[in-house]
């Protein structure tokens, strides 16, 4: 058995203690929502905090939005890098309990090792359901979507969102 805490990227102690410690280091923290910056005023000099609300980076849309609302097919993204706090294995679970064939989950990123066992254990065989692994082009992964779902237990502010949001997409969220 391995122990959850040493392997999920949210929850491992060394890594908490060099990230908390580095961030008396840096002049600047800049928050891209609303939530990471309340989050960091309640920890951090408020003249630290730099909020950038939007998008940090630069991207390119495409000019032709949801190409996929024109198919009967419902497609569901879900784009991440998986560590067990992703919940991944939730959204297979719930997906487990559906009944129609005109739905497909396509998954893309890496996943952890702790969670690719509980997929292969649990969720092996699931009908429409396609896996991709690490992409490079994730404006072209996300134009194809009818739907991001976005199940984390624990985030501050996924980037996906905002990708998937300039993109036109609607975004599920826990």
């Amino acid at each position: 058995s391995v122990d959850k805490a040493q392997t999920d990227a949210y929850t491992y102690t060394p890594r908490l203690v060099m990230y908390n410690t580095s961030l008396k280091f840096f002049d600047k923290i800049i928050a891209y929502t609303s939530v990471v910056k309340n989050s960091f005023l309640k920890e951090h000099d408020p003249k630290k905090v730099e909020p950038c609300l939007g998008l940090s980076w630069a991207m390119q849309i495409p000019t032709e939005l949801n190409a996929t609302s024109q198919t009967k097919i419902f497609k569901v993204v879900y784009l991440a890098h998986t560590v067990l706090l992703k919940g991944l294995q939730d959204l297979l679970q719930a997906w487990s309990t559906l009944n129609n064939p005109g739905a497909q989950l396509h998954i893309a990123g890496a996943i952890d090792n702790t969670v690719e066992g509980i997929i292969q254990a649990r969720f092996q065989g699931l009908q429409n359901v396609f896996y991709y692994g690490y992409i490079t082009n994730t404006n072209n992964f996300l134009s194809q979507a009818t739907v991001l779902v976005c199940p984390s237990i624990l985030d501050a502010g996924p980037a996906t969102v905002l990708e998937a949001a300039a993109l036109a997409i609607p975004s599920i969220l826990t």
